[in-house]
């Protein structure tokens, strides 16, 4: 018996130390994809930003440049070119509008593309969660019914720990998601006033929920 208790206690401590290892490297992994996807996403947003502003004042120059000379020559030839100073405002005016409008378009789907991409991004690290979870629970398990065919205060400590883990888990996916959703608000709400309507979407329309609590993974032995 003494020999049996001792094997027992060896096999426990192997399996718990190899579940504390393989908890620690998914968070590891976990945070190093949200970090990365974070830096890409700030990156994409302020390369876009700078794009869009640099366009919108190099139109603008140009009109400004256009409209300038052709006041010039308007003064000049008043009198005998009134009907061609109307053609040429009519044809600047249409064009300008059309850079507009194509500038716009371009901005609204470069943030449809950024939001989905973000949804996107999202529902991968909810999925990896979900999967880490349930495999959790199915080591979890197992050990569990190792415990009880042996040891009833082993299986107490265990389910102790376990509960101090979900916890602790999803409150680390809950700060981890919340961080995120604050930092695509702020980019959100840096967007240009003239466009800021455009995509119809807000933050709150891409906080998908996840649907878990630490009472829900409190899985009944």
């Amino acid at each position: 018996m003494e020999i049996t208790q001792g094997h027992y206690k060896i096999v426990i401590e192997i399996a718990q130390r190899h579940y504390k290892i393989v908890m620690e490297r998914r968070q590891r992994h976990y945070k190093i994809i949200v970090v990365i996807t974070e830096r890409h996403y700030k990156i994409f947003m302020e390369r876009t930003q700078r794009h869009y502003k640099i366009v919108i004042e190099i139109t603008q120059r140009h009109y400004k440049i256009v409209m300038e000379r052709t006041q010039r020559h308007y003064k000049i030839v008043m009198e005998r070119r009134q009907r061609h100073y109307k053609i040429v405002m009519e044809r600047t005016q249409r064009h300008y509008k059309m850079v507009i409008e194509i500038t716009q378009r371009h901005y609204k789907i470069v943030m449809e593309r950024t939001q989905r991409h973000y949804k996107i991004v999202m529902e991968l690290a909810q999925r990896h969660y979900k999967i880490v979870i349930e495999i959790t629970l199915r080591h979890y398990k197992i050990v569990m019914e190792m415990a009880q065919r042996n040891n009833k205060i082993v299986m107490e400590r265990t389910q102790r720990h376990y509960k101090i883990v979900m916890e602790l888990t999803h409150r680390h996916y809950k700060i981890v998601i919340e961080i995120t959703q604050q930092h695509y608000k702020i980019v959100m709400d840096r967007n240009p006033a003239t466009l800021q309507n455009f995509h119809g979407n807000n933050p709150a329309t891409l906080q998908n929920s996840h649907g878990i609590s630490p009472a829900t993974l409190q899985n009944s032995h």
